[in-house]
């Protein structure tokens, strides 16, 4: 590896890897777990503001429709600035709107304010994939770092819903917000005053004259258009999945299965922590099946496992639970996998412009059947709808995980 007076050593080089695999999991674990709270306290918004199911979808798609625009800019970004630094800013706008959202008193200043923390939630995950891929370009070792740091988020996850349960049942709906924004704000003082002097000589040598970390390599030049545009696609079809799950399940739980919004969340929470498992072992799992088997494999379980979650007789706990948890395994799972073969199709300098479009298009997918869902929702007076066309999604990735091909 190179820098301007010559080679630093591969022990700098796995130092700053380390650093970056840190804090790309610290601010991962912030930005999903934040990104959980709202579908937590969903139910109480319906019942507080009157909400239908296309009203939440209508929020839901607003959100992500920012983030569908900016994630591209942030992307753009990070190959021209510090990723890191643009880490910790994208969490600052996160915490400061989490802490205002504890005051909101009124619907319009929840939307106005959540339309304000998804420009926050809009740098990580461009930002982040980018510089791991840039810093871990050996397919099994990125793969490998992909996982931990996603498994990080997801863990972030099933702790925000876990805690939202508790903080629900002892306080009120808006105390995980004032919760989470303390964190998120703790996190970004721990960034600069523990991590940031580590990073900044070894970052400027691996920016400066001929980039460290296999820069002369020019991935993507030669991989074909089908299996570009069909890694488009799987990404298209799991981000509408992803966010189908997060987005109305409590909703499902409470309005179908009859629980308690307290305990909606701690089901949840374990679809959550399955997809923690499910995301930390898709290096593994690929490494044994091959990518490609591993995603036909992952993609099959998952509409199998989603379908049933609408069929009447089959809601209830003991049924719903195991489908929940298998889906939330194959489903993150498949992540990982996904975002790594998408290395492979672009140079290491614009890595952070095309993750930033990749997110965009997994977040489109999401937007539109967010969209759709609470549309179908109040069209046949049933949330469970949006589960058939998961399922259906599901099996679409599946054929097209079959035909990936690099040849």
């Amino acid at each position: 590896m190179r820098s301007r007076k010559g080679v630093i050593s591969s022990g700098s080089g796995m130092i700053y890897t380390r650093v970056v695999l840190l804090v790309c999991s610290m601010f991962h674990a912030i930005t999903d777990a934040t990104l959980a709270i709202l579908p937590g306290v969903m139910p109480f918004l319906v019942k507080n503001f009157s909400l239908t199911y296309s009203d939440v979808g209508l929020l839901y798609t607003a959100i992500l429709s920012v983030m569908v625009f900016l994630q591209p800019i942030a992307g753009k970004l990070a190959d021209k600035f510090n990723e890191l630094d643009l880490l910790a800013i994208g969490a600052g706008f996160i915490s400061l709107s989490f802490l205002l959202l504890f005051n909101a008193s009124s619907y319009v200043e929840l939307f106005l304010l959540n339309i304000a923390y998804s420009v926050g939630a809009s740098f990580y995950h461009p930002v982040s994939y980018a510089l791991l891929s840039r810093v871990a370009e050996e397919a099994t070792y990125r793969t490998k770092s992909m996982s931990i740091s996603g498994a990080t988020g997801d863990l972030g996850n099933f702790i925000a819903f876990l805690s939202t349960g508790i903080f629900v049942g002892i306080f009120s709906w808006k105390f995980p917000f004032l919760a989470w924004g303390l964190v998120g704000s703790f996190s970004i003082l721990v960034y600069p005053a523990a991590l940031r002097h580590i990073r900044r000589g070894l970052y400027e040598s691996k920016t400066a004259g001929n980039v460290a970390f296999n820069v002369g390599r020019t991935k993507g030049t030669n991989v074909p258009l089908r299996f570009t545009a069909l890694i488009f696609f799987n990404c298209i079809s799991t981000g509408a999945v992803y966010r189908s799950f997060m987005n109305f399940t409590i909703l499902f739980l409470t309005d179908v299965a009859h629980l308690a919004p307290a305990t909606s969340n701690y089901v949840f929470s374990l679809f959550v922590l399955s997809g923690v498992v499910g995301a930390s072992l898709s290096g593994f799992i690929a490494h044994r099946l091959g990518a490609k088997r591993a995603l036909m494999v992952e993609f099959l379980v998952l509409s199998a496992c989603t379908f049933p979650l609408y069929v009447n007789f089959l809601q209830v706990l003991p049924v719903l639970l195991p489908l929940l948890i298998l889906s939330g395994f194959t489903l993150y799972a498949t992540y990982p996998v996904l975002y790594s073969l998408a290395a492979d199709v672009t140079s290491f300098r614009s890595k952070g412009l095309f993750y930033g479009f990749l997110m965009s298009i997994t977040f489109t997918g999401g937007m539109a059947l967010s969209f759709i869902g609470g549309k179908l929702a109040d069209l046949v007076s049933n949330i469970s709808i949006v589960y058939v066309v998961c399922a259906v999604i599901a099996l679409c990735a599946f054929y097209a995980a079959h035909h990936l091909s690099t040849d």
